[in-house]
């Protein structure tokens, strides 16, 4: 008899793949299912945990959902040493409330899935849920274009974290060499100062990093991340 948490995932997989959701992922291991979805030149991605009880499933209610691309990821890795680690390239969008910790979605942390009604009632807040706030943010994002013309160009920089975590200076260095943004130069070199002037505080913490950042500074005017361009995204 399949495991409940396997039956679980195949049928939130069928809802997931009537919004074209192709790439779909069971991990037993880290107790998550994941669903991709290729638009244009990004991916849209939704994870989904769960938790098992004397039998019975339970989802978490936190849902996180970001924007990816592997064209940003395949140059990142090369400097960040987490090969193979993809990181979101986008959690968040100007004026729009994702709404991440949504109330409503409270209610699977008492469902304890075991029987067909369960499962329906669990599926009917999930779909809210995306429907209401995970499907229009992806809507407002068709491709890595729109990551440099509505965020980059439009959130004050000091900003930009709130939208690209992570290793924000290398992925906005590299989505503004790849969209041609015409403030690339001017970004380029307020990143070289601000890690020169971290040095005085950490020498070899940022004499290192600034190696790093000057490495891929190069990797992208070279022109050598034009052989990542070529990946099917």
């Amino acid at each position: 008899m399949a495991k409940i948490q396997r039956l679980t995932f195949e049928k939130i997989s069928r809802y997931f793949e009537n919004l074209d959701f192709k790439d779909l992922f069971f991990d037993e291991n880290s107790k998550s299912f994941e669903f991709i979805k290729n638009f244009n030149d990004v991916k849209y991605f939704v994870r989904i945990t769960y938790f098992l009880d004397k039998g019975k499933i339970s989802l978490n209610s936190r849902i996180p959902y970001y924007i990816f691309s592997n064209k940003v990821n395949s140059i990142l890795e090369k400097f960040t040493y987490t090969k193979g680690v993809y990181e979101d390239t986008l959690f968040a969008f100007p004026n729009y409330n994702n709404n991440i910790d949504d109330e409503t979605l409270n209610q699977l942390k008492n469902l304890h899935i075991q029987t067909e009604e369960d499962f329906q009632l669990a599926l009917g807040i999930i779909a809210t849920h995306i429907e209401t706030y995970v499907l229009p943010f992806f809507a407002k994002v068709p491709n890595l274009q729109t990551i440099n013309d509505e965020v980059i160009n439009k959130v004050a920089q000091q900003d930009y974290t709130e939208y690209i975590e992570g290793r924000t200076t290398y992925k906005v260095l590299i989505i503004m060499k790849l969209c041609h943004n015409t403030k690339y130069d001017e970004f380029k070199n307020w990143a070289l100062d601000a890690y020169e002037k971290e040095i005085p505080k950490n020498p070899e913490k940022w004499t290192k990093a600034l190696m790093d950042l000057k490495s891929l500074i190069m990797y992208l005017e070279s022109g050598q991340y034009q052989e990542c361009l070529t990946l099917k995204e």
